[in-house]
């Protein structure tokens, strides 16, 4: 389930009702568009006690993201919100989780001062070497 915003209006009211101000709402409140990627659970598959809903969201979530990508449209993956407020928000029915939600948009021609502050931010120089992540069997 998504729940696509793309009027400026109502992403800025959603952006002061993300629940943790300073974090999600400050990248999405400028958006011309936003993308709420919701679970519902009536549709989860259950495998050995294992939930999936959150697999086949993000699966599907970041296969638009990348699609989108191709046009030249950037997006962020944000998880940092607090569900229950943005649920109440939302008024989605009690079976639904929001697993993530997404700021679309052509980047513009030139970055301003927190742009390039959160780019340096998110470059880490901590990066774990390949050998540390990955395992040849």
């Amino acid at each position: 389930r998504y729940l696509v915003f793309t009027e400026n209006a109502k992403i800025r009211k959603l952006a002061l009702n993300c629940g943790l101000i300073g974090l999600s709402n400050f990248f999405i409140h400028k958006a011309p568009c936003l993308i709420i990627a919701c679970a519902d659970l009536k549709d989860n598959i259950k495998i050995n006690g294992q939930d999936y809903y959150l697999v086949d969201t993000a699966i599907s979530f970041h296969q638009m993201l990348l699609y989108a990508r191709n046009y030249g449209i950037e997006s962020c993956w944000l998880a940092a919100f607090s569900e229950k407020k943005l649920k109440g928000y939302l008024k989605l029915p009690a079976q639904w989780k929001i697993v993530a939600m997404a700021p679309l948009g052509y980047p513009a021609e030139k970055k301003g001062l927190y742009s390039k502050a959160v780019s340096g931010f998110a470059k880490s120089k901590d990066r774990k070497s390949l050998e540390t992540i990955v395992r040849f069997m």
